[in-house]
């Protein structure tokens, strides 16, 4: 009996892991898209030295909001592990081979959200991301899952679609204050 109450707690912690992004992140090396000059990429190694990319594509469209325009990014996230032949995507879910998914979902989630803060530094807000959570095996909802899950902890407020395998983040729009 002990030992399934082990279990259970141990499983327990496990899944309330999920979306936490508690774990450090790998540090990253931001740099320009070589061939998008909006877009960027960041760059990391794993455990092993596992070399991770992750490109975040930025269509960049005008918007009316409140009778004035402002300037407003949708990114495209991808991210893999770079290898002789280009980037594979499918390999990240091989974590015993590319390194601690919790950290590189930790760096995933703190990439976009530097990306995020820049923009709007330099007056761009985002309006939406979206991503690609498929996988080789037809019907694997896995990753989407694993996806939905760190979005709802980490962008709490923002609208969630699945649709024809890409996954969109409508963020939530940001109430201007008196100030403003």
């Amino acid at each position: 009996m002990q030992e399934s109450t082990k279990l259970y707690d141990l499983l327990e912690s496990v899944m309330s892991e999920v979306g936490e992004t508690t774990a450090e992140p790998y540090p990253t090396r931001r740099s320009p898209h070589p061939w998008d000059r909006k877009s960027v990429q960041y760059l990391w190694s794993s455990e092993g030295n596992v070399p991770y990319i992750m490109y975040i594509f930025k269509g960049k469209n005008d918007t009316e909001n409140s009778g004035e325009s402002d300037e407003t990014y949708a990114y495209m996230v991808t991210f893999g592990v770079q290898t002789e032949k280009g980037v594979d995507y499918d390999v990240t879910n091989k974590t015993g081979q590319t390194g601690n998914m919790w950290r590189t979902m930790a760096t995933v989630v703190k990439s976009i959200k530097d990306e995020i803060k820049l923009d709007e530094e330099s007056g761009v807000s985002v309006t939406t991301i979206a991503m690609s959570p498929t996988k080789r095996e037809e019907g694997d909802e896995r990753r989407t899952k694993l996806y939905t899950n760190y979005i709802r902890k980490n962008i709490p407020d923002s609208k969630i679609e699945y649709d024809d395998d890409l996954l969109k983040v409508r963020m939530p729009v940001k109430k201007q204050t008196q100030d403003e």
